[in-house]
């Protein structure tokens, strides 16, 4: 019975889990379009991009022969590899900001103090105001 078994063929091979794909894994794609995989930058072709591709969840396919393709909502774009970023930014010297000089107070109520007023009468009387006579 052994020799009637059928040889896998390249279609069946391709739908079996694990046949062409190695690794599949949801990236998000940054603003400048580049995506990260293993410590490596990947920028989508100008052609293959779209709208809603940025900020987007897309899928990487890592396949089994080395190959990288990624792949959202329903066609595969193009990938180029990037020049590696630096692991660490040079940082630039913090330029120290100028003191600020303390504001000047308001004098506007300073000397308004209701303990002290005249009294009614008497802010009358300095007025200059005539009083009414009585009959």
């Amino acid at each position: 019975m052994k020799g009637l078994r059928p040889r896998p063929s390249a279609a069946r091979e391709a739908a079996r889990p694990g046949g062409y794909l190695g690794h599949v894994e949801s990236r998000q794609v940054d603003n400048d379009y580049t995506i990260q995989v293993d410590r490596q930058i990947y920028q989508i072709t100008r052609q293959d991009l779209c709208a809603g591709l940025r900020d987007a969840i897309m899928r990487g396919e890592k396949r089994r022969d080395g190959a990288l393709a990624a792949r959202f909502r329903d066609r595969y774009l193009g990938l180029s590899r990037c020049a590696q970023w630096p692991l660490s930014m040079p940082s630039k010297p913090a330029v120290p900001k100028p003191r600020a000089k303390p504001v000047k107070r308001s004098e506007w109520g300073q000397n308004f103090d209701l303990k002290k007023r005249p009294k009614i009468w008497q802010a009358a009387q300095g007025s200059g105001a005539r009083t009414a006579e009585m009959p």
